[in-house]
């Protein structure tokens, strides 16, 4: 037992030691990415950036700096996709917003987008005022805020106070379920891989998937679409005004 238990101990010792040493990695990445990009030297900040990336370790923040070192690089497709990403994670990042519309306004595709229902348009954007995190943490309070207008239901006297409490009881409740709901949709949507940015000068996209299959059109670097179907090399892809087509897997990237 004794031999057990030292050989547990040697191992907690070592997983906080490697966890310890991981940690100090990615800060260390993290600080000379930062220096680097203050010295303009962006490709280096993007080559510490891309080492916490591949470790796994991606947050809005990684993401924003990696787009804005890849703007100034003039890599403006990759700066739009890490920007998309910077969203993707926290939908709220005003500052995201704003530099996605400066590159996007330099893409040479200008797409109509086909209008979503006034009411759908509303639900995204109320949506959107939140990451995952933050509308699961206000879930978290509005249960709790619930809980104490119930309790209170209990004890307090008199019918009419009672029937306030429940009822405002109840309402919170709904909103609890709507901020969990909404923590939900982000949640999947950071994991989903529907949706992608044309990486090459040009892309053809075609009627079928393989190279003899007919041109309907072209997109360019920095254009958003969305992957329908995927198959062997090939993506069957829909644009933001409703044209599809098979375009090679290589010419874009997954946001």
């Amino acid at each position: 037992m004794r031999k057990l238990f030292t050989i547990f101990c040697m191992l907690l010792f070592a997983t906080g030691l490697f966890a310890a040493n991981a940690n100090e990695n990615v800060n260390s990445l993290w600080t000379k990415g930062n220096e680097a990009y203050s010295m303009g030297e962006f490709n280096n900040a993007i080559q510490y950036y891309s080492k916490i990336e591949k470790q796994g370790l991606v947050s809005a923040a990684l993401y924003y700096n990696m787009g804005n070192a890849y703007y100034r690089m003039k890599e403006n497709g990759k700066a739009i996709l890490y920007y998309e990403r910077t969203l993707k994670v926290d939908p709220a990042n005003s500052d995201a917003k704003i530099n996605l519309q400066f590159a996007s306004a330099q893409t040479l595709d200008k797409i109509e987008e086909v209008p979503d229902f006034i009411f759908v348009t509303w639900i995204q954007t109320v949506r959107n005022l939140f990451s995952s995190n933050g509308w699961a943490a206000l879930s978290l309070v509005l249960i709790g805020v619930t809980l104490l207008f119930l309790l209170v239901f209990k004890f307090v006297g008199g019918k009419r106070a009672k029937k306030i409490y429940f009822i405002t009881s109840c309402c919170i409740f709904f909103f609890t379920i709507v901020s969990f709901l909404f923590s939900v949709s982000l949640a999947i949507r950071a994991n989903s891989s529907e949706s992608a940015i044309v990486m090459n000068n040009i892309g053809n996209v075609k009627s079928a998937p393989n190279t003899t299959g007919n041109s309907i059109f072209v997109l360019h670097q920095g254009t958003k679409l969305k992957i329908l179907e995927r198959a062997e090399g090939w993506d069957r892809i829909q644009i933001k005004d409703g044209r599809q087509g098979w375009i090679e897997t290589n010419n874009i990237e997954v946001i």
